[in-house]
């Protein structure tokens, strides 16, 4: 069974790539600090991250970049929503949206093994809200405002989180890129 090195350190995420690709690979997750370069290209900042995951590791690996992009605001603040959240929090979000606005979360992830890069993307399209209910996840803060359809990203479960996650969108293209290269 051909191993990976996904580069993240959080359960979910180690998660959802296990269940995607079952028994044909086996998927490690590896913490790597990783700089990411100054750019607001997606695709560019996968890339980079996975050269330098790969040049640190020589094995294959695969990273992704995930974030949400707000139509009104020229998509932003897309591969910035970390430190967006970060530096204004979800509460004075709130103040800069409008019921309704329109966003899409949208998730990029490269893989590299030295002879391949393979990268693909995952989206979902919503609108955003300006009332939270319930207690906000601090690991993923705009899934309680991020509506799909008539419900928040944050209380999809199960069959609906796999049809509506922007993750497991571009996990499962992967694996369709994996079929189409016999890998």
């Amino acid at each position: 069974m051909k191993k990976i090195y996904f580069v993240t350190t959080n359960s979910k995420k180690l998660e959802d790539a296990r269940s995607v690709f079952g028994d044909d690979f086996e998927i490690e997750g590896v913490g790597i600090d990783l700089l990411e370069i100054q750019t607001l290209d997606q695709k560019k900042l996968s890339k980079s991250k996975a050269e330098q995951a790969f040049n640190a590791l020589h094995q294959p690996v695969m990273v992704d970049d995930s974030g949400i992009f707000i139509k009104k605001y020229n998509n932003f603040p897309g591969i910035l929503t970390k430190y967006f959240l970060e530096g204004v929090g979800l509460e004075n979000v709130l103040k800069l949206i409008e019921e309704g606005d329109e966003a899409e979360f949208r998730t990029v992830i490269t893989y590299m093994d030295g002879e391949r890069e393979i990268v693909v993307e995952g989206a979902v399209e919503g609108t955003l809200t300006k009332t939270i209910s319930g207690e906000v996840n601090p690991k993923a803060p705009f899934s309680s405002i991020f509506r799909v359809g008539n419900k928040l990203m944050k209380d999809l479960a199960g069959d609906e989180l796999k049809i509506y996650s922007h993750r497991g969108r571009a996990l499962e293209q992967l694996k369709k890129e994996f079929e189409k290269c016999d890998l």
